[in-house]
């Protein structure tokens, strides 16, 4: 009998861990704690990459700070005293945009030490940045006919055309699209692209204050802070399948400047509340996008922005004393701290490369394709490195690519067989302009041709497999490009035709 009841006793404590676990889980996104903000700035934007939170104001005398986790922050040094109203990390670097001030863009490798970049448009008020296939997609809400620019590696700038004139306030990128949203606007108060560069416009459910989008789950939500009508509504969230066709929904009735998705949820924040709704109430969650449940605040701060990583979500606001952040969950150590993820079209299939930082007990990784960004198969598998501290880069060609664009993703499995999804990449197969590299293997100078010419304004990058740009200076003479490679160790490199349409891949021998 005390055999027994000893197991029935092991059993009960069991089983009470993986509800602790399961009753935590629920809570992320909907129970909510203040933290201490570094200064007490108008934070404007909140990104996480490599490691840091990173959050940017407008005002104040350090106007960036960070956070390993979200809840200990450390004021940083902004390169000026901008209004600086976006952040977004991608490619190894964060990057920061500004509606004020001289040189409107600031990037850095790690969040703490940042460099002034010209922007490509400097009297722009650049509200938001955002990066995704390869590339960052800043938008403004000012400027005429060039409300949109984009970069490669977040230093080099180019203007585009915009749809529409309006206030632009927030892009995203999901299911092989970026989805802008404006303020302003009659009727047209979205636009789409494909690549970042051409840009249409969408019809929007309705003429609200649209503040900011996300895409999760595959659905784009975005949230506004005012209705089309002069009177209070609650249709202040609007959906879409496709970021083209959009979909009025009810929603609280507070103010939404943030919205994001994480834990199977979209968390979208107010920066004020209703006059006809209680207090204490400025978060909502939705696990589709459609229906809504209000949350709990800990603060009626006025919370501009949100972020969800590794576990938390982490909001951030431009009023209150000592406490303009506030969190919800708890970080998680992931096993692996991935800092690149890239794919490119080559003459033998799709060539994905990705670089690790850090791996822990990492078996292997599976490598998954899809044709919509939505449903995925295997593609592949590729062994890991188990336990480790050192920077590993791996390569994977898939033979058999979707004839249009092909969608990827790794799925890291454990030692254990627990496993974890990276962000979604694409790679489009569609022909375009034809180059050709003269003899791949490449020895000591690289030359790229054209049946015709090169289109006008071309520019070639040299890059790595883990995404990092390497110095090299070319000569453009009709349909040819050519230059030395000065420095470069062999390897496998990647080549980029801006403005042209081609990316492919080239072996360097030395």
């Amino acid at each position: 009998m005390k055999k027994k009841s000893t197991f029935h006793k092991s059993a009960f404590v069991i089983l009470l861990f993986v509800f602790t676990h399961l009753w935590s889980q629920a809570q992320t996104g909907t129970t909510w704690t203040a933290q201490t903000s570094a200064a007490d700035n108008n934070w404007l934007s909140v990104t996480y990459g490599n490691g840091l939170f990173v959050a940017v104001s407008s005002n104040g005398t350090n106007r960036v700070m960070t956070s390993p986790n979200g809840i200990t922050w450390t004021s940083r040094n902004a390169t000026a005293s901008n209004s600086w109203g976006g952040v977004a990390y991608g490619n190894g670097i964060f990057v920061a945009v500004g509606n004020s001030g001289t040189n409107r863009v600031m990037t850095s490798p790690d969040g703490i030490t940042w460099t002034s970049r010209a922007s490509a448009a400097e009297t722009n008020a650049w509200n938001t940045v955002t990066y995704g296939n390869g590339i960052f997609v800043a938008v403004a809400g000012s400027g005429t006919g060039n409300r949109v620019m984009t970069s490669p590696d977040g230093i080099n700038w180019t203007i585009r055309t915009s749809a529409a004139d309006n206030n632009w306030r927030s892009v995203v990128y999901g299911n092989g699209i970026f989805v802008a949203v404006s303020q302003t606007g009659t009727g047209n108060r979205v636009m789409t692209s494909p690549d970042g560069i051409t840009w249409t416009s969408r019809t929007s459910a309705a003429d609200n204050g649209w503040r900011n989008v996300t895409f999760g789950n595959g659905v784009f939500v975005a949230v506004a802070n005012t209705t089309s009508a002069p009177a209070l509504g609650t249709d202040r969230v609007m959906t879409s399948s496709d970021g083209i066709t959009w979909t009025l929904r009810s929603s609280i009735d507070h103010a939404w400047a943030g919205v994001t998705f994480g834990n199977g949820l979209f968390v979208a924040t107010a920066n004020s509340n209703s006059v006809v709704v209680p207090a204490g109430n400025r978060v909502m969650t939705s696990p589709d996008g459609i229906n809504w449940t209000s949350r709990a605040t800990p603060a009626e701060n006025s919370w501009n922005f949100i972020t969800y990583s590794n576990g938390i979500f982490v909001a951030v606001a431009s009023t209150g004393t000592g406490n303009r952040i506030m969190t919800s969950g708890t970080l998680i150590t992931l096993p692996i701290t991935l800092i690149a993820f890239t794919g490119i079209k080559n003459n033998e299939g799709n060539l994905l490369s990705w670089t690790t930082a850090s791996e822990q007990v990492n078996k292997y990784f599976e490598i998954e394709r899809s044709t919509n960004g939505i449903s995925f198969e295997k593609a592949g598998v590729v062994r890991g490195n188990g336990t480790t501290s050192s920077i590993h880069n791996y390569i994977f060609l898939d033979k058999n690519p979707s004839s249009q664009k092909s969608y990827y993703r790794l799925k890291q499995v454990d030692l254990d067989g627990k496993f974890e999804y990276s962000k979604i990449i694409s790679v489009n197969n569609q022909p375009g302009q034809s180059y050709h590299v003269l003899q791949n293997p490449v020895k000591e100078r690289l030359i790229i041709s054209t049946p015709s010419r090169f289109p006008d304004k071309t520019t070639v990058q040299l890059l790595d497999i883990s995404g990092r740009i390497m110095p090299f200076s070319f000569q453009q003479t009709g349909n040819r490009i050519s230059g030395t490679l000065n420095g470069i160790h062999a390897g496998l490199y990647i080549v980029k035709v801006i403005d042209g349409t081609e990316v492919f891949s080239i072996k360097i021998l030395k």
